[in-house]
């Protein structure tokens, strides 16, 4: 990935964050890598209290292909990790 990309990647996300997350400590990176290591050594570094992340619920011929991210990071994070089904509203 060229560099050009990657700061449009970081600008989108900086820009969504500041409106899913306004008043919420938070943090914004764009980083390349196999997602669930780097979540992995993420969450070690900064001394996660807790990981969450959206799943999408795969099963099946789909998950075997895909892979799971959710659940490398369930298995593997030495912090607490909480998911939650992608799309899924409170009180659904």
């Amino acid at each position: 990935m060229d560099d050009d990309y990657l700061e449009r990647l970081r600008k989108d996300l900086v820009e969504f964050a500041e409106g899913e997350f306004r008043g919420v400590p938070h943090e914004e990176e764009v980083t390349v890598g196999d997602p669930a290591t780097v979540i992995m050594e993420r969450a070690a570094g900064a001394k996660a209290d807790l990981v969450c992340m959206a799943t999408h619920g795969w099963t099946g011929l789909k998950r075997a292909m895909l892979g799971s991210v959710a659940e490398k990071v369930l298995r593997g994070a030495s912090s607490p990790t909480l998911t939650v089904l992608a799309g899924e509203a409170p009180g659904d």
